[in-house]
C-alpha cells in the first residue's frame, strides 16, 4: 500500500510481533518512550503480539526497529465505539478481543479502501454487531518495517458469549456484514486472531463532537434462568421488581417489539422506554429510552440478557450504550452507575423472594 494514502484518524504506530517475548519487549520500550497511549494484544494460543500507540512517536519507531520479527507501521486510528475503562491500567481488559489483519480488495485504491471502511462499513458494523462493546479501525498509512498490511480492525466483546452468540443481530445482520466487507476487503487473506488486551496507558477521551460509548455489568443469581427471566421478560410489569423512584408504569402498545412503557416519578416527570428486541427463547431484551434522558444524550439503549452459568445458576449481563456529546461523558457514567445500582438491588431482592 502507498505510504501517502489518506486516512482520517489519530496518528500513531502499530508493531506486529512474531512472538510474545517480542511483544512484551516492544511494549516496555514504548512505555519508556512515553507515547500518548499504549495497548498490548497477545494472541490466545498463538505466537502473535500487537503493540498499539497513538501520537507522533518517531522515537517509538526507532525503539521497535531493532527487534527481529517486528513489523512497524504508521497508522491513523478511528475509535468508533468505546467502552468505559473501569479497571486499573495494566490489568487485562475484561472479555475478549477479536483482531483482524485486513487487506484491500484487488483493484481498489488505498484511498477508496480507507474511505469505504470509515464511511460505509463502520456505521453498518455499529448497527449490526449487537454484542460488540469497543471498535477501532486502524488504517495503515505507511509500513516502516516488515510485511505490509492495509488495516487492523480491533473489536472487543464484554463476554466470550457475546462474540459467540451476539456477533451480529441475526441472520440478516450477518449477511449484511459479510456482503459489505467483501466490497472493500480481500476476504481470502483476511486474518483473524483471538487476543487478550492490556492497556498500559489509557487513550485520551475526545473533548469535542459525538461519541458512542458502552459499559457492561454482571450479576450472578443462585437461581436458574427460568426463574429470573420472567421478572425481566414482562416488560409492562417493571415495577414488580424495580426498587423505587417511580410511582406508575403505563404501557402504551401491545406486547412484543415496539411496546412502550411510561414510568412516572413522584414529581410528575417521566421516562418513556420502548422495546426494540425481545427474544424470550434466548432470555434477552433490549430497550431504547425515547424520552427522559439529559440533553447531552442523543440516544440511550440497554440490553438485558440472562445466561446459565452452572446447575441452577444464571448470570444477568447488562449492557448500556449511548451516543452523546463528548464533553459530557461523566453524564453517561452517572446514568450507568445509578441505573445499575437500582437494577442489581431490585432484581436481587425479587429473586431472593422466589
Amino acid at each position: 500500500m502507498s505510504g501517502v494514502a489518506r486516512a482520517n484518524g489519530e496518528a500513531g504506530v502499530v508493531a506486529l510481533c512474531s512472538s510474545h517475548d517480542d511483544a512484551l519487549a516492544a511494549a516496555a520500550a514504548a512505555r519508556v518512550c512515553g507515547p500518548t497511549s499504549l495497548a498490548v494484544y497477545l494472541a490466545v494460543g498463538a505466537g502473535l503480539g500487537v503493540v498499539q500507540t497513538t501520537g507522533h512517536a518517531d522515537d517509538l519507531v526507532a525503539a521497535m526497529a531493532p527487534w527481529a520479527g517486528v513489523g512497524v507501521h504508521r497508522t491513523a486510528t478511528r475509535r468508533l465505539l468505546r467502552h468505559r475503562l473501569t479497571w486499573e491500567p495494566g490489568d487485562p481488559t475484561p472479555g475478549v478481543t477479536m483482531l483482524y489483519l485486513t487487506y484491500a480488495r484487488p483493484g481498489l485504491s488505498a484511498d477508496d479502501y480507507h474511505r469505504y471502511w470509515e464511511r460505509e462499513h463502520g456505521p453498518r458494523a455499529l448497527r449490526h454487531h449487537l454484542g460488540m462493546w469497543d471498535y477501532a479501525q486502524v488504517s495503515v498509512t505507511g509500513t516502516m518495517q516488515g510485511e505490509p498490511v492495509d488495516g487492523i480492525a480491533i473489536t472487543q466483546w464484554p463476554q466470550a458469549e457475546d462474540l459467540e452468540q451476539r456477533f451480529t443481530d441475526g441472520s440478516v445482520g450477518t449477511a449484511v456484514i459479510q456482503r459489505d466487507a467483501a466490497r472493500f476487503t480481500d476476504l481470502g487473506v483476511l486474518a483473524r486472531h483471538l487476543m487478550e488486551e492490556t492497556v498500559l496507558v489509557e487513550r485520551a477521551w475526545p473533548t469535542t463532537g459525538r461519541v458512542e460509548i458502552t459499559d457492561a455489568r454482571h450479576l450472578v443469581f443462585d437461581r436458574p434462568v427460568a426463574a429470573v427471566w420472567p421478572l425481566l421478560g414482562r416488560f409492562g410489569a417493571f415495577l414488580d421488581w424495580w426498587p423505587g423512584g417511580f410511582t406508575d408504569c403505563v404501557t402504551g402498545s401491545e406486547e412484543g417489539v415496539g411496546m412502550t412503557r411510561t414510568l412516572t416519578r413522584a414529581d410528575g416527570s417521566f421516562v418513556v422506554e420502548r422495546l426494540i428486541e425481545h427474544r424470550p427463547d434466548e432470555a434477552m431484551l433490549q430497550l431504547v429510552i425515547d424520552e427522559g434522558m439529559p440533553g447531552a444524550v442523543e440516544s440511550y439503549t440497554c440490553r438485558y440478557e440472562v445466561r446459565p452459568v452452572g446447575h441452577d445458576r444464571c448470570r444477568l449481563d447488562w449492557y448500556p450504550r449511548a451516543v452523546m456529546h463528548a464533553d459530557a461523558l461523566d453524564v453517561f457514567g452517572a446514568i450507568v452507575d445509578r441505573g445499575w445500582a437500582m437494577v442489581a438491588d431490585g432484581l436481587s431482592t425479587a429473586v431472593a423472594q422466589i
